[in-house]
């Protein structure tokens, strides 16, 4: 039987980690002093606030959603999935 405090609690600290994870990442960026055009991320919910936290230390680079780096795609998944299909975009692409 899972505990769901333990397992929250997992949870949560996998949050804060992966925040200051990106807040460091962010200003190591920031410190290297180069010209950033962009901050390109998926639309993933985890992945845009990764993105959003990053911004704070690069303001002039404007985020942008790209459905194309969504995980997994547009590789099919192991083992097969009965209906899993092509992203509509990959398929005007390719």
């Amino acid at each position: 039987m899972l505990d769901k405090h333990r397992v929250g609690y997992g949870i949560v600290f996998v949050f804060f980690v992966g925040c200051e994870q990106a807040a460091m990442t962010g200003e190591r960026l920031r410190q290297a002093n180069l010209s950033y055009t962009e901050i390109v991320h998926s639309t993933l919910d985890r992945v845009v606030k990764t993105a959003q936290i990053i911004h704070k230390y690069l303001p002039t680079a404007p985020l942008h959603a790209d459905d194309l780096l969504v995980e997994g795609g547009p590789i099919p998944p192991l083992p097969t999935i009965t209906y899993w299909q092509l992203p509509q975009k990959v398929k005007e692409i390719i």
